[in-house]
């Protein structure tokens, strides 16, 4: 796979699930920033807005779950390219999320031919202060074909 590919993966990903804002993965503002094939990582900015924070104002800990399981389950299925769901997840929140705008790194230590072993850390952009960390397990679906499933032409 070539980094255009890659991009242009996550591109649609992120245009297909923006469309629908009638579901959760559509309501969060996490957006694409760039990717390394060859690093196989991956960034994202996730913008966060009110009513993702809890009573003490800080973004809730079940989001941050949320958003980071979503950016390595996207980068899973777009290096892969299969559709990917989590098996297993952890997550250890480093101090709490008070501000608006975070940088989400995405790496893939491990990517076998079912199962792919993702890591996340969930950053400040302002600061750069590390909020969360995460590690997760995934499976692939084999039946389904991702870049067929977004439609369109991807570059070789």
């Amino acid at each position: 796979m070539t980094n255009e590919k890659a991009e242009w993966m996550f591109r649609k990903l992120e245009e297909n699930i923006h469309k629908d804002r009638s579901n959760l993965n559509g309501m969060i503002d996490i957006r694409f920033v760039s990717c390394s094939v060859e690093d196989r990582t991956a960034e994202f900015l996730f913008v966060s807005e009110d009513w993702e924070r809890n009573v003490f104002g800080g973004i809730h800990g079940g989001m941050i779950a949320t958003v980071l399981d979503s950016c390595m389950g996207i980068t899973s299925g777009v290096y892969s390219e299969k559709p990917a769901s989590t098996v297993s997840m952890n997550v250890q929140y480093l101090q709490p999320a008070m501000g608006t705008e975070y940088r989400i790194l995405i790496s893939l230590p491990h990517m076998g031919r079912r199962i792919i072993h993702a890591a996340a850390e969930m950053k400040d952009a302002a600061g750069g202060t590390s909020c969360a960390m995460a590690e997760a397990v995934f499976t692939l679906r084999e039946s389904m074909d991702m870049a067929e499933r977004l439609g369109g032409s991807a570059p070789e």
